[in-house]
């Protein structure tokens, strides 16, 4: 017997022992939050979101971070269901392998919340399951499709994407492309590099590119996130570059300051706020048995200079966690 089919034996029979122990009285919740790191800004203020949602409920929120080991995200999902937590949001550490979060929610007959991190692109969720987040491919063609109107059809570019086993780092690339091949054929796309959502990581890719390139060899990075986007300004600005466009996606506060002000071409909005208090809304509809769709997708908008202003009083609501 493997270690998981254990782990699963031992669950339910601490679920058993519990019986009704884990219900939801006087109206509260018990909701468990599985983060895949909290050392990534923009899930510091999904995070923030929900907290302020559950807590203007009167709910409570137990919350884990895995800094991106599967292993241990398993192992606090099911920490949290032995708990007695009543409800469950995810933020996968990799959206293909949420199989086993699923399956203990399911012997626990919890309702889980994935949140941004989307495991079922292109398929119906099982049942218990849910997500809210955004489309990624759709964030992937905002983003190529204003690079191309910068940059015209011959242009070069290059792409700095996320970890390779998220959902949305493939599916913002694959954006990028479907518009190049269907839009832009004649341009080049040179290189297309993981740099692990991290703004260091996006430097040292960026050094790279431009030793193999040259400073005249591109003419648009594209960050499949803020942070990637403005590790690559922080190089081309030290070396005097201002020519090449970069753009990236979240529009987070100082991503936004960067566009007002001109160094940041542009962002894809994915608000966090939307994300982290919609999360926790699906999470108390599915205790309370209410009906609900599966998925919600909040739409792709591309922030430039000209309507950042809206945007960066928005990001006056995101907060991360007390």
């Amino acid at each position: 017997m493997s270690a998981f089919l254990k782990s699963l034996m031992v669950l339910a029979l601490g679920l058993a022992l519990m019986g009704s122990a884990a219900t939801a009285q006087d109206g509260v919740l018990r909701i468990g939050y599985a983060c895949s790191n909290l050392g990534d800004l923009f899930q510091q203020y999904v995070l923030g979101a929900a907290q302020d949602a559950a807590e203007s409920r009167g709910d409570v929120l137990l919350f884990r971070d895995a800094a991106e080991d599967l292993a241990i995200q398993e192992k606090q999902v099911m920490e949290l269901l032995a708990e007695g937590v009543d409800a469950l949001v995810v933020v996968p550490v990799e959206t293909k392998k949420v199989d086993r979060i699923v399956a203990m929610a399911k012997i626990a007959a919890v309702p889980v919340v994935f949140v941004n991190r989307n495991p079922f692109a292109g398929q119906r969720p099982p049942e218990g399951c849910f997500y809210v987040g955004t489309d990624a491919f759709a964030e992937g063609e905002e983003q190529m499709r204003f690079v191309g109107k910068q940059i015209g059809a011959d242009g070069r570019i290059a792409v700095l994407q996320g970890i390779l086993v998220n959902e949305a780092t493939h599916s913002r690339t694959q954006g990028v492309r479907h518009v190049v091949s269907s839009v832009y054929p004649g341009m080049a796309l040179l290189a297309e590099s993981s740099a692990n959502w991290q703004r260091d990581q996006a430097k040292d890719v960026t050094r790279a590119w431009l030793g193999q390139f040259g400073p005249d060899g591109l003419d648009a990075i594209i960050a499949n996130n803020d942070m990637m986007a403005l590790g690559a300004l922080d190089v081309l600005e030290d070396m005097g570059i201002r020519d090449i466009v970069v753009v990236g996606v979240d529009a987070v506060p100082e991503a936004l300051d960067a566009i007002a002000v001109g160094r940041l071409a542009a962002s894809v909005v994915q608000d966090p706020v939307a994300q982290g208090s919609k999360a926790i809304e699906m999470a108390r509809q599915a205790v309370q048995k209410a009906k609900q769709p599966q998925v919600v997708i909040f739409p792709s908008r591309l922030v430039t200079r000209e309507n950042v202003a809206a945007y960066r009083e928005r990001s006056r609501d995101f907060a991360v966690l007390r």
